[in-house]
């Protein structure tokens, strides 16, 4: 083992475990402790010899003894948090992630956090999340929650188990209040973003005629409907994202395809996920939340967080360690520390996880020829459930090709 990577070596360990540890013992002071309580702590059902041998000679012994590295999994002893000193002793060259180390030392053992939660779900920056916070985490302050949305890959599963495998952890699984295919059939379908589903399931629910009129005037008819009509009439001012015109001749195509088959709505995430999250938070009493969310993906999530970490007033803190990451720092990252990932990357070739076949996904139809290839139940589940959302789409994608076709066509003749 390295030194700096998790132990050390030499003298600083000769009969001695770092007392900040919670393992100050000395080789005397193992011996005396007895055979029943070092067994109970360090070795039963985990025949780690190296752990064994750290506690009772203060001395390493051969990384290849150790039963549970030979299974694929951490030593035991290594699954303590490290101290800052040894995290930065083994930092790549990066600057982003050496500064994203220390301030997640920083958070996750500032006593202002008495219990944390890491929600994890997977995928790439999770991965990466449950690393940093594992390292980190010296007082095992930190509970994993991953929640299943009725609707994962199978590879996330099985990755989900080898992750509290090789770090020694337990990801506590939360079901979803309504699972996907119930919610989805119960309250409508996503389409193209979770807000512009809320905007159409809105202006559905209160029967609106899909039809080209100033804002004034439709808001007079419809006053429940603000926010969805300001989209619809591009009145959230020049340039913005939530203006329906950021996606380009969907107006048009709405008018002379009124959504009169198909509900929509982005309520499958909400019971999904969100319901569950704060549910969680509230029921766990947990005062710090770290999750995986980056700044690069864009998005609604993306604008509503200006940094890092977001103080919550009487709540509970949201971290991100990875907000600033960018891909190439990922990869360094990966590189670096040995990260392994889902099949849904290393196999299938996915470059996201989460609920599959999401209609949301940009790609949703390069996802659905992998689900198809490596999983073909779940491909028939997600036709079933998002079928219809699908169609749309792609009618909607032939009709804007089309109109853009003409359009440049009018202006060359």
């Amino acid at each position: 083992m390295a030194a700096g990577a998790g132990t050390e070596t030499g003298s600083s360990r000769n009969g001695m475990m770092a007392a900040d540890d919670g393992c100050a013992l000395s080789e005397t002071a193992g011996r005396e402790a007895g055979g029943e309580q070092m067994q109970r702590d360090f070795n039963e059902g985990n025949n780690c010899l190296m752990c064994r041998n750290q506690i009772f000679t203060g001395h390493d012994s051969d990384v290849l003894g150790c039963q549970r590295r030979k299974e694929g999994m951490s030593c035991k002893f290594e699954q303590r948090g490290m101290t800052l000193n040894e995290i930065l002793a083994d930092v790549p060259k990066s600057e982003i992630i050496g500064d994203n180390l220390i301030r997640a030392y920083a958070k996750i053992n500032s006593p202002a956090y008495e219990k944390i939660i890491c929600t994890v779900s997977g995928g790439y920056d999770s991965d990466i999340v449950i690393d940093i916070c594992t390292k980190c985490d010296r007082e095992k302050k930190i509970e994993y929650v991953w929640f299943n949305t009725g609707l994962e890959y199978k590879a996330t599963k099985d990755h989900l188990k080898e992750l509290e495998r090789k770090y020694g952890i337990e990801i506590k699984e939360r079901k979803a209040k309504k699972p996907i295919p119930v919610a989805c059939k119960e309250n409508g379908l996503p389409f193209l973003s979770k807000k512009i589903s809320e905007y159409i399931g809105r202006l559905q629910r209160h029967g609106f005629r899909w039809e080209d009129r100033p804002f004034d005037e439709l808001y007079r008819e419809y006053p429940k409907c603000k926010a969805a009509l300001r989209w619809w009439c591009n009145e959230w001012g020049e340039g913005s994202q939530f203006n329906i015109s950021r996606h380009k001749y969907l107006k048009e195509y709405m008018i002379d395809n009124p959504p009169t088959e198909v509900r929509f709505s982005a309520d499958c995430c909400k019971y999904g996920k969100k319901d569950v999250l704060h549910e969680e938070l509230k029921e766990g009493g947990y005062n710090l939340n770290i999750t995986g969310m980056r700044k690069m993906e864009g998005g609604a999530r993306s604008t509503a967080f200006k940094s890092c970490f977001k103080e919550n007033e009487g709540g509970c803190d949201v971290y991100m360690p990875v907000w600033w990451y960018l891909d190439s720092t990922k990869e360094i990252y990966r590189t670096h520390y040995g990260i392994e990932r889902s099949l849904c990357y290393e196999e299938y070739g996915l470059r996201r996880t989460g609920c599959a076949g999401c209609p949301y996904g940009r790609n949703f139809e390069e996802e659905l020829e992998v689900i198809e290839r490596y999983e073909p139940n779940l491909f028939k589940a997600v036709n079933k459930i998002f079928g219809k959302s699908y169609s749309y789409t792609r009618n909607y994608r032939r009709y804007a090709t089309f109109m853009k076709a003409f359009e440049k066509e009018g202006d060359g003749a």
